[in-house]
C-alpha cells in the first residue's frame, strides 16, 4: 500500500498587489511609499516646470 500523500501548507499566490496591500486592505509600507511617489513626484515636476516660467 503506498504511503498517504502529505498535504502541503496552502499558501496563497503572492500577487503584485499583495506587495502593496495587506489581506485586510490596509497598505503596507511599500504601498505607502508607492502612493507618496505617485502623488509627490508629479507635484514636484509640475512645481519645477511651472515655477520656472517667466511672465
Amino acid at each position: 500500500m503506498p504511503p498517504a500523500a502529505v498535504p502541503q501548507e496552502e499558501r496563497p499566490q503572492r500577487t503584485l498587489l499583495g506587495r502593496f496591500v495587506r489581506q485586510d486592505h490596509t497598505p503596507t509600507g511599500m504601498g505607502m511609499l508607492a502612493a507618496l511617489f505617485l502623488v509627490l513626484l508629479p507635484a514636484a515636476i509640475a512645481a519645477a516646470v511651472f515655477g520656472s516660467r517667466r511672465l
